[in-house]
């Protein structure tokens, strides 16, 4: 719960330099947050994978599921989405789903690649 709490002050965070120091139509703020919480949960899945033992499993719980967890937004996410498409923005709409998607995966691989192949 607590780590959940501080993933979601750190979203709040991000999200708000992000916004404020590159203003834009596109949901430039959610989307930084969830492709690079993405990644984080990429190379701790990683560390777990491929047996680094630098933390204990409970840990490597709680940073996936609290902190990142509390970090990502699939909820604002899909508002943004939805706000898009009440905007008659399509090809935002488009970009932000599908590119949130597969980004987002593809964070994730290149961080359990990373852990991988160091």
């Amino acid at each position: 719960m607590i780590a959940g709490g501080c993933g979601a002050l750190c979203r709040y965070f991000v999200n708000e330099r992000i916004t404020k120091g590159f203003p834009t139509s596109f949901p430039l703020g959610t989307y930084v947050v969830n492709i690079s919480g993405s990644f984080a949960a990429g190379l701790v899945t990683g560390m777990v994978l491929y047996g680094w033992e630098i933390m204990p499993p409970v840990a490597a719980a709680v940073l996936l599921k609290g902190f990142l967890g509390g970090y990502t937004t699939f909820s604002t996410w899909m508002v943004q989405a939805v706000d898009q498409l009440r905007a008659k923005d399509l090809a935002g709409v488009f970009l932000n789903l599908l590119g949130s998607v597969l980004t987002g995966g593809l964070a994730a691989l290149a961080g359990i690649w990373l852990i991988r192949f160091l």
